[in-house]
């Protein structure tokens, strides 16, 4: 099973870099963004090309509490959880 590594603020410039380097060590990663979602698909879209089911980006302001929950929403819970991941326990289990 793949690592599945969390970068906030992924979607542009240093985090973009790192999110880009990581699929070819056979990780997945979760592409973080508040403001940048246009880059942040874009991102998605051009690793899962390159390997498939190894990005998924992920809106939400980190530092308020009900933009947490809503990344804990159904819809993102689906798609975590199809990582079976530590990520996605941070997520859900969060209290």
């Amino acid at each position: 099973m793949d690592e599945v590594i969390l970068i906030t603020g992924g979607a542009l410039r240093l985090g973009a870099a790192t999110a880009r380097a990581l699929p070819g060590a056979g990780m997945r990663v979760v592409v973080h963004y508040q403001r940048s979602a246009d880059a942040a698909r874009a991102l998605e879209q051009e690793l899962n090309s390159a390997r498939a089911d190894s990005a998924l980006a992920l809106p939400g302001d980190l530092r308020d509490p009900e933009a947490i929950t809503r990344m804990r929403s159904e819809e993102h819970t689906s798609e975590l959880q199809s990582h079976h991941d530590l990520v996605c326990r941070l997520l859900l289990e969060k209290k």
